[in-house]
């Protein structure tokens, strides 16, 4: 089977969106009857180049980002080069795992991960709020399958959407064996270097938004040490 992947979340710095990418795009290349192929914007590769999951946003990617249309623009081209090679290559599948799809004519499979710029749109960028509500539900409605990260993500697509239940497949998020509980000796040296005491510390691993709900976090956390 030969099928196409958007790996532009690799591009980073990667978010939590990056880290799930790259597992699929892992798990993708280890496949024996899978041959893939990875969208980068510009190029396309059969691999995932450790280079390309280093890549860091320079200021002037970070100041266009700022500017008016420029997602539009950026969307616009980059749907351009996927479709050129998408026709080409003649993909059995195209798997998007960041919520807006390029034009594709075979089946799609789409992953949503939240609703969470509808329900709580004060808590993201305006220019994102835009664009995923002008691209968002296109790509959906053209998936042949829609992955949802819990059963609650399921539920918000009937709701909001009027899915077909039928469409939608809730897969829960793993974990690689590195994530497992380690003893007071094992995280000492890291601990000593930044202060902490082993058990007496939270770490938050997702990105600074709004959305996250870190001062709530902060506010639970402090609560159960007055306890």
């Amino acid at each position: 089977m030969r099928v196409a992947f958007n790996s532009i979340a690799l591009l980073s710095p990667m978010t939590g969106i990056g880290q799930y990418s790259a597992q699929i795009a892992k798990g993708l290349v280890d496949h024996p009857e899978i041959s893939a192929e990875f969208f980068y914007g510009r190029r396309w590769g059969d691999s995932i180049y450790p280079p390309v999951l280093k890549d860091r946003p320079g200021p002037l990617r970070a100041l266009l980002r700022r500017l008016p249309l420029t997602y539009d623009m950026t969307h616009l081209v980059r749907s351009f080069a996927f479709s050129r090679r998408a026709r080409a290559a003649k993909f059995d599948l195209y798997h998007e795992s960041n919520f807006l799809a390029f034009p594709f004519d075979g089946p799609l499979v789409l992953t949503v991960h939240d609703l969470s710029w509808i329900r709580h749109p004060e808590t993201h960028p305006l220019a994102r709020v835009r664009a995923m509500n002008r691209y968002f539900e296109p790509s959906l409605r053209r998936a042949s399958t829609v992955l949802t990260i819990s059963e609650f993500g399921k539920r918000e697509l009937i709701d909001v959407f009027s899915m077909d239940p039928a469409r939608i497949r809730p897969i829960t998020l793993g974990f690689g064996p590195e994530f497992h509980p380690r003893t007071s000796a094992q995280t000492l040296p890291v601990l000593q270097r930044l202060g902490l005491t082993h058990g007496q510390y939270f770490l938050a691993v997702g990105t600074l938004e709004p959305r996250k709900n870190l001062l709530l976090t902060l506010r639970s956390y402090n609560t159960k040490r007055q306890r």
